[in-house]
């Protein structure tokens, strides 16, 4: 693909930093930082810096002046990768053999100054060049060929930082995979109170991983890793599976609540509702103790569809929650069609009391809300008494978070209320 020329009229000076985007998979602030300080060290105005993606077969360039490609073979690159630890530099391109015929120098745009230093994967591999690109001639002092020579070895430690996590992933997935098919992932219980009694109200089922020869894995960290991989289905129904067999054989029939994914009630489509059935009619639980849990994410892009579950899933005699809410931007509307039955207040409510002003109007009038539409209102995160004070003087009617009890591989019977810290 030919690169077109620079705007009509700008004679601006072209800089761009050579580096493939492909290897490290993920946009970094911290490479758009290199390129502003390469603008600055080099003298070169910012808003001509860009990514250029370099392969095998093509260089790309990704600024407004060079949007296109061009063959490897017909870019500086493939004499720049042939000097890895070196700065090469070309002061002027029609005067230099080696790049005459290019059609960066011969066409429209007229490149003729080039300064580059090789990008290097781990292990030595080239990728690109961290350079510059100018349509006047031009040279680099001795200071500006070592800072070039720095900040392409700034890009490479940032390569090789995304290129071990990327190992670090892969590794974890990998791990994941087996500990799902082995059905290693346990269950955790943490305590939902009355917010006036304190008594133990019920239970809500939490996964966790103990990864082998490295400790427990943040569900924050692996849930995600699930649903990308299509391994959040498994985990919910066997956690669905595990927390009702576990109840059954409680000593109080206290309730439980179990979280089911935004992705796998889609994915699970009409048969969601039968699979709780089978999975009550299994473990003998029965349905008035089971709360299912679901998100907005489930409500979002089929409504229709996300009635109809929780229509069904409530005529099994089961009670469904809608969780986290307030961190959604179309709240009022899904509490205005759907029929849950209790409303989970999501923990970011509670962190803004008494840090900005709006944050105690704005929960007061949600408890109120939930009130009025005959909802079981539950606010989660509560961290600390001030907090349960408030709750309690406001009429909620539930309440969880670490000062009512951690989650735990043991259930509560009776709720002492801790510290709360680090809730």
């Amino acid at each position: 693909m030919k690169v077109p020329s620079a705007p009509a009229g700008e004679q601006a000076r072209l800089v761009a930093l050579e580096m493939t985007g492909l290897t490290t998979g993920l946009p970094d602030p911290r490479i758009e930082d290199v390129a502003r300080r390469a603008a600055m060290l080099l003298e070169r105005p910012f808003s001509a810096v860009t990514l250029i993606e370099a392969n095998r077969q093509l260089v790309r360039f990704g600024s407004p002046e060079l949007r296109g490609s061009v063959p490897r073979e017909e870019s500086f690159c493939t004499e720049a990768l042939r000097r890895p630890g070196e700065v090469l530099v070309v002061e002027d391109a029609r005067d230099d053999p080696r790049f005459t015929r290019l059609s960066l120098v011969r066409g429209e745009l007229g490149l003729r100054f080039y300064a580059g230093r090789p990008i290097c994967a781990p292990g030595g591999l080239p990728l690109g060049a961290l350079c510059v690109l100018d349509q006047q001639p031009g040279r680099l002092s001795p200071e500006q060929r070592g800072m070039l020579h720095r900040l392409a070895s700034e890009i490479e430690a940032l390569i090789a930082e995304h290129q071990s996590r990327r190992q670090e992933r892969q590794a974890l997935m990998q791990d994941l995979r087996l500990a799902v098919a082995n059905d290693e992932l346990r269950l955790h219980w943490q305590p939902i109170v009355g917010a006036r009694s304190l008594r133990v109200y019920g239970h809500e089922a939490l996964a966790r991983w103990q990864r082998p020869l490295h400790g427990a894995v943040p569900p924050g960290r692996f849930i995600p890793l699930a649903e990308q991989d299509g391994l959040v289905g498994r985990i919910d129904i066997a956690m669905l599976r595990k927390a009702c067999a576990q109840a059954v054989g409680w000593p109080q029939p206290m309730r439980v609540s179990v979280n089911f994914s935004a992705d796998w009630v889609r994915q699970a489509g009409t048969t969601l509702p039968h699979l709780v059935e089978q999975e009550l009619a299994r473990s003998g639980l029965a349905a008035d103790r089971l709360v299912v849990e679901i998100t907005e994410g489930v409500l979002i892009d089929h409504p229709d569809c996300a009635l109809a579950k929780v229509q069904a899933l409530r005529s099994l005699g089961v009670r469904v929650a809608l969780d986290d809410f307030g961190t959604g931007y179309s709240s009022l509307s899904y509490l205005e069609r759907f029929p849950f039955d209790v409303l989970k207040i999501d923990r970011s409510f509670l962190r803004r009391l008494g840090q900005e002003p709006r944050a105690e109007v704005v929960l007061r009038a949600t408890l109120r809300l939930g009130r009025e539409l005959g909802m079981t209102v539950c606010a989660e995160g509560v961290e600390d008494k001030e907090q349960l004070a408030f709750l309690q003087q406001e009429g909620c009617d539930l309440v969880q978070g670490y000062l009512l009890g951690r989650p735990s591989e043991t259930i509560l019977d009776r709720c002492h209320l801790s510290s709360g810290e680090n809730g």
